[in-house]
């Protein structure tokens, strides 16, 4: 009965887990899709840049349509210059809004699977304490019957006292049970 040996396990809260933040995939993927929602941001926030484009055509002329002989006073120069402000970028400012909610809804996600694992580690634990001390008290009832057996024996095997005759009575057929 002594043989038998439960390994005591001592780990607290928040070693389980931090030991559970860094193996678990299921974690590691929550963590990457919340960091994936914060980069569409980002992604979502340069399509809202203002954009500065300057243009630049020119041409020469040719002198009696030889090709090879250009004559500068018959060339032209053109230039445009094209700003682009996010005012006009209904869409975008809208991409843009619909990222951040995202994000917020991915981190509230995020933090909910967070209390989840923590709830459910805690769980785990208080089973294993439960169980180590019903494994202990299995054990002391074994033991508190294994002691019965042994006076119940030595009850049945015990001689008659002397001028009183040997009857068998109402406990001697519950030990012989037992």
């Amino acid at each position: 009965l002594e043989t038998a040996v439960l390994p005591q396990i001592e780990l607290s809260e928040q070693t389980a887990l931090e030991i559970a933040k860094e193996n678990r995939l299921d974690w590691m993927n929550a963590r990457a899709r919340l960091v994936d929602s914060w980069r569409t941001i980002g992604v979502q926030a340069n399509a809202l840049q203002s954009a500065v484009d300057f243009s630049l055509f020119g041409g020469l002329g040719t002198i009696q349509n030889q090709a090879a002989r250009f004559d500068g006073r018959t060339g032209t120069i053109r230039g445009a210059l094209r700003f682009d402000t996010p005012l006009n970028r209904l869409a975008e400012r809208n991409d843009y809004r619909e990222a951040q909610i995202n994000y917020q809804r991915a981190r509230r996600d995020y933090m909910l699977f967070e209390d989840r694992i923590s709830q459910s580690l805690r769980n785990t634990l208080r089973i294993v304490e439960i169980s180590q001390l019903n494994f202990e008290l299995r054990r002391s009832a074994i033991q508190i019957a294994i002691s019965k057996v042994d006076l119940a024996k030595l009850r049945l095997q015990e001689p008659p006292r002397p001028g009183v005759q040997a009857t068998i009575g109402a406990t001697t057929a519950r030990d012989l049970v037992d």
